[in-house]
């Protein structure tokens, strides 16, 4: 019995999490209320304040469980002896690929850096967030694959707006351009011209 108490307790946290989620990207932390994700997870209304509290602190959760489920994503790749090109390549291949299946980090990550009356707590977890992605970059232009004149942060940066900038544009530029993010051929030609655009650029 307890098993399955546990069991549903975690179905339900994944059912809050995920409309959470959803809702947040849509509408951002403010338009959103405990009672539409409780309606959307299909449970009642006061589920949500039940395992999580309050609004702020589901939202940290969403955000938290985001970012971290990408950097697992991610840094799957493990580099034993050295940073080479093709696992730079491969690193940023994946992060296009979890961004294109998850856009919900990014649609939230622009609402937040866009509003001026946003959760000023959500910045601790962007130190994180940068210096784990840095690493192999760092490492790189050590090693000499990167150009020494390369910025590291601004690379990061032109790297992050290049993946992202479909997920922006999805209901203006994309939308002109009759184009979906989610196809796969759209997903694999955007991965090639990012690789293009970044490493002919940055290699020593």
């Amino acid at each position: 019995m307890d098993n399955i108490k546990k069991r549903d307790a975690e179905l339900s946290r994944k059912k809050i999490l995920d409309a959470a989620e959803t809702l947040f990207a849509q509408k951002g932390y403010h338009l959103t209320t405990l009672t539409e994700i409780a309606e959307l997870s299909g449970l009642s209304r006061t589920t949500p304040s039940y395992f999580f509290g309050n609004k702020e602190m589901l939202y940290k959760k969403v955000i938290e469980h985001l970012i971290e489920d990408e950097k697992n994503y991610v840094d799957k790749l493990v580099i034993e002896d050295k940073v080479t090109v093709e696992a730079l390549k491969t690193i940023l291949a994946r992060h296009i690929d979890y961004t294109f299946k998850h856009p919900n980090l990014t649609k939230i990550l622009v609402t937040e850096s866009l509003n001026k009356n946003r959760q000023e707590w959500i910045l601790s977890f962007f130190p994180d967030m940068i210096s784990w992605s840095h690493k192999y970059l760092s490492d790189a232009k050590e090693m000499g694959i990167i150009r020494q004149d390369i910025d590291i942060n601004t690379l990061w940066l032109n790297a992050m707006a290049m993946a992202w900038l479909p997920i922006i544009t999805q209901d203006t530029f994309l939308k002109l351009m009759d184009k979906d993010f989610t196809e796969q051929e759209f997903i694999d030609n955007h991965k090639k011209q990012v690789e293009t655009l970044i490493f002919e650029s940055i290699l020593a």
